[in-house]
C-alpha cells in the first residue's frame, strides 16, 4: 500500500512533465537576511507605554526547473523571530510547489500547494481592559476569529480596527450564548502564556483556456485547511470551485464574469455557504483611455445561528493618460449591505488619484472619501464617514540606491449609541535600499503613527516603528 501511495504522485508528476532533460534549465535561488524591527508603542496607548525589539532570521531556497512546455518549482523559507521584551521565540515554515503544464498551444494546466506552520507565543492579554482594548492587543490570527464570529459579512483586514472597535460592543451583545462564550476565551489567554501553534495548507489546480487575443477560460478548484494545534480557535475546511471567462469582443469592449462558490467546514461553529457571482465591462476610448463598469453580488449563509448577509457592489472607475508621464484614475463605488442581524448598510465611496512618472522615479496623489448609512431602526442615519489623502514617491539616486517616502491623512466619523465620534489618522513614512557587492542589500525603513480621537474606547497614541535588513541573495544555473 505505501509503494501505491509513493506511485501515484509520481505517476501526476510525470502527467505533468514530458521533455528531455537537455530541453531544460534548472536553476537554484538562495538567500538569507538578518534584521531587526522596533516598535516604540506596541500597545498603541498613552497609558504604560511599552516598546519592542524583535531580531529575525530569514532563509529561502527555491529550485526552478523549467522545459519547453512545462514548469516546476519548489521553494522553503523559514523565518525565526526573538521578541528582546518578551523574551520569547517564533518560528514560521513556508512550503511552496507549482507544477505547470502546457497542454496544447492555448491549454495550460497549474497545479499549486502551498504550506505554512507557525508557533508563537499567546498575545498579551488582561481581562481587566474593555473588550475594544483587549481585541485591539488580539494578534491577527485571534482578530480574524473574533471579526467572523461578531462581523460575518466582512474580511478582516487591519485598516477596518477602528471600524470592528466602534461597533464590537453592540456586535457582542447582539451574538448568540455560545458565540459570546467564545469570544472570551479568544480574548483571554492567561495573560499571553502558552504558544500559538497552527499549519494552513491550500491545494488548487487551475485550467486556463486562451481561445482568442485577450479571452480566456479560467476553471479552478482549490481546498484549504487550517489545523489549529492549540487554543479554542476552529479548525477550517474550505472547499472553493470557481468559473471565469474573459471575452474581447473587438478593440474597444472587453468582458469578464464569473461566480465563485465557498463552502467552509468548521469544527466548534456554523459551517458557512459563500456565493459570489461578478461580472465586468470596459470600454477604451483609446490605448490610455478606460472606463470600467462591474457588479459583485455575495451571498453568505450559515447553517446555524450566526448572521447571514448578502452584499451588492457596484463599481466604475476611469483610467486615463493625460500625456505619456501622466495617468489619472477614478472611481465611484455604491454597496448595499442586507443583514440578518444589526441591520443593513449602504456605502458610497469615490476615488480620485494622479500618478506622475519623474525623470528617475515617480509621485502620486490620491484622494478618497465615504459616507455610510445603517438602517437598524427602521430608517436611514449616519454610521460612518471619512476622507483622505495620501502621497507617495518614489526616487533613483543612483543605479544602486533606491528610495520611497509616504504621507496620508484620514479623517473619520463614526455614530453608536453614544453618539459621534471623530477621529483624526496621520501616517508618514521613508525607505531607503542600498544593493551593494553584488550578492548584498540593506533596507532601512521609518514609519510613524499618529490617531487623535475623542472616543471612550480606545486611547490616543503616537508610535514609531523602524526596520533595518541586511540580506544576501544569489542565483545558480544547474
Amino acid at each position: 500500500m505505501a509503494n501505491k501511495e509513493k506511485v501515484i504522485p509520481a505517476l501526476i508528476l510525470c502527467a505533468f512533465i514530458s521533455t528531455t532533460a537537455a530541453a531544460r534549465q534548472t536553476t537554484f535561488n538562495g538567500s538569507v537576511a538578518i534584521g531587526s524591527d522596533y516598535d516604540s508603542n506596541v500597545f498603541q496607548t498613552d497609558n504604560n507605554r511599552t516598546d519592542e525589539w524583535l531580531n529575525t532570521l530569514e532563509t529561502k531556497m527555491a529550485l526552478e526547473s523549467k522545459g519547453s512546455d512545462n514548469l516546476v518549482s519548489l521553494s522553503y523559507n523559514p523565518t525565526f523571530t526573538y521578541n528582546n521584551r518578551r523574551e520569547t521565540t517564533s518560528k514560521r515554515h513556508d512550503l511552496d510547489m507549482k507544477v505547470q503544464r502546457d497542454i496544447s498551444e492555448r491549454w495550460q494546466m497549474t497545479l499549486d500547494n502551498a504550506y505554512s506552520y507557525r508557533d508563537s507565543p499567546n498575545f498579551e492579554s488582561n481581562a481587566a481592559l474593555s473588550l475594544a482594548r483587549q481585541f485591539q492587543r488580539a494578534d491577527d490570527f485571534t482578530q480574524t476569529e473574533v471579526v467572523r464570529l461578531l462581523f460575518p459579512e466582512i474580511v478582516w483586514e487591519p485598516q477596518q480596527l477602528t471600524y470592528v472597535l466602534s461597533d464590537i460592543s453592540t456586535r457582542y451583545q447582539q451574538a448568540t450564548t455560545q458565540d459570546q462564550n467564545t469570544v472570551r476565551n479568544l480574548l483571554n489567554t492567561n495573560d499571553g502564556q502558552g504558544r500559538q501553534r497552527y499549519f494552513t495548507n491550500d491545494l488548487s489546480l487551475t485550467s486556463i483556456y486562451k481561445f482568442a487575443e485577450d479571452s480566456q477560460l479560467v476553471m479552478g478548484y482549490s481546498l484549504k485547511t487550517l489545523d489549529n494545534r492549540t487554543g479554542i480557535q476552529a479548525d477550517k475546511t474550505g472547499h472553493n470551485p470557481t468559473i471565469d471567462l474573459t471575452w474581447r469582443l473587438n478593440k474597444s469592449w472587453l468582458f469578464e464574469g464569473g461566480y465563485n462558490y465557498s463552502y467552509k467546514h468548521f469544527d466548534t461553529t456554523d459551517n458557512s455557504t459563500t456565493n459570489n457571482p461578478h461580472l465586468r465591462a470596459s470600454y477604451n476610448f483609446a490605448a490610455n483611455n478606460k472606463l470600467t463598469a462591474g457588479f459583485d453580488y455575495e451571498d453568505i449563509t450559515y447553517d446555524g445561528n450566526t448572521a447571514s448577509s448578502t452584499n451588492q457592489t457596484f463599481s466604475l472607475s476611469w483610467d486615463k493618460g493625460l500625456d505619456r508621464l501622466t495617468t489619472i484614475d477614478s472611481g465611484l463605488d455604491l454597496s448595499y449591505n442586507n443583514r440578518e442581524r444589526a441591520g443593513d448598510e449602504r456605502e458610497l465611496a469615490v476615488s480620485l488619484g494622479i500618478t506622475r512618472r519623474i525623470d528617475r522615479g515617480s509621485i502620486s496623489v490620491s484622494g478618497d472619501s465615504s459616507w455610510t448609512a445603517s438602517n437598524g431602526t427602521g430608517s436611514w442615519n449616519d454610521l460612518r464617514q471619512a476622507w483622505g489623502l495620501t502621497t507617495s514617491a518614489n526616487y533613483q539616486f543612483r543605479q544602486d540606491l533606491n528610495s520611497t517616502a509616504d504621507i496620508s491623512y484620514e479623517r473619520r466619523y463614526a455614530w453608536d449609541n453614544q453618539g459621534k465620534t471623530t477621529y483624526n489618522d496621520l501616517k508618514a513614512g521613508a525607505g531607503l535600499s542600498w544593493n551593494f557587492y553584488r550578492w548584498f542589500s540593506l533596507d532601512l525603513n521609518y514609519d510613524y503613527k499618529l490617531l487623535d480621537s475623542d472616543s471612550t474606547y480606545l486611547d490616543d497614541y503616537n508610535e514609531h516603528l523602524i526596520t533595518i535588513k541586511l540580506s544576501a541573495a544569489n542565483q545558480w544555473q544547474l
